[in-house]
């Protein structure tokens, strides 16, 4: 047997693996550095926003104050895009950690433990644990946990010769007087199902790109195209309150005369169309292709965009 497998058979007492094959890479490591990690250094910057609108950026103002768009206003705007795409592609974006507590269903406890997290991408799994009754059963060996990141999925395999003919567990591991597998004597009576027995504290959400790995997208790195669509989310809501006032909301055009003097005015905005509409249309038209593109790779949604 080679030295991986040898590795990837035995069991250890938590912790981390250095094993390149381990299930759940510790990719963050200590989590006291989440406190670190901002949007701003995700990359989600009032500057890509800027780059957008580059060329008339500097005739974008306030019409509220006369005066460009702050940083702040654009991150409010970053902000508002950040919420609506992770609803659209059921991901996270700044890193957090989740304690999340699943049901016990017996048909995927027997195919390996499949777990669906309510969020992902999943950076790394820090605890996985059986309770019952408010008593922890087991707490799962790190090796044992197999995750599949992007997806937020989650497996269990047991160690080499630590599985038992009760599948998972030890044998003389009971609730209710009876084997886990069974649960035959719970309080309702039903062996295939008990509520929120799982508990799972994870890391979930993206981690800021080094500049040595520029060009190198890893599923925990905020992506160039996520950024960029983003980016022309935020860009939108500059230019449709910019373009309400260019020369006045509903005013298409004006002609000044005094004297001898004389001054006209004619835009695109009309009843129905801003002075920004063109430029929102193109940026929407962009942001449809590379939306096609997340979602194929981020995989199943449930989100409301079309």
């Amino acid at each position: 047997m080679s030295t991986n497998a040898q590795q990837y058979f035995k069991k250890q007492s938590g912790g981390s693996s250095q094993d390149p094959y381990t299930g759940n890479p510790r990719i963050l490591g200590d989590e006291s550095r989440l406190n670190e990690i901002t949007l701003a250094s995700l990359g989600f910057k009032p500057d890509i926003v800027r780059n957008q609108l580059l060329g008339m950026e500097k005739d974008l103002i306030n019409p509220s104050t006369g005066k460009e768009f702050t940083d702040e206003e654009l991150n409010g705007w970053i902000d508002l895009a950040i919420g609506m795409v992770e609803k659209d592609l059921n991901i996270v974006i700044r890193p957090r950690v989740v304690n999340e507590r699943v049901d016990y269903n017996q048909t995927e406890f027997n195919s390996n433990m499949f777990i669906n997290t309510n969020e992902r991408p999943i950076i790394q799994v820090d605890d996985l644990v059986l309770q019952y009754g408010g008593q922890k059963l087991f707490d799962f060996d790190n090796q044992w946990i197999k995750v599949h990141n992007l997806f937020g999925q989650i497996e269990i395999q047991p160690a080499f010769l630590m599985s038992t003919s009760q599948g998972l567990l030890p044998q003389n591991l009971l609730v209710g007087g009876s084997p886990l597998g069974g649960l035959a004597n719970t309080p309702m009576q039903n062996p295939q199902f008990s509520p929120q027995m799982i508990g799972i504290t994870y890391v979930a959400g993206m981690l800021p790109q080094p500049p040595e790995e520029r060009g190198i997208n890893r599923f925990w790195y905020p992506h160039p195209d996520l950024i960029a669509y983003i980016a022309k989310f935020a860009a939108i809501e500059v230019l449709e309150r910019w373009g309400r006032t260019i020369i006045g909301a509903g005013i298409a055009g004006y002609d000044i005369s005094i004297d001898s003097i004389s001054s006209s005015v004619n835009s695109t905005q009309s009843a129905e169309n801003t002075g920004s509409t063109a430029d929102i249309k193109l940026l929407q038209q962009d942001m449809k292709e590379i939306r096609a593109s997340l979602k194929a790779y981020y995989g199943h949604s449930i989100g409301f965009l079309s």
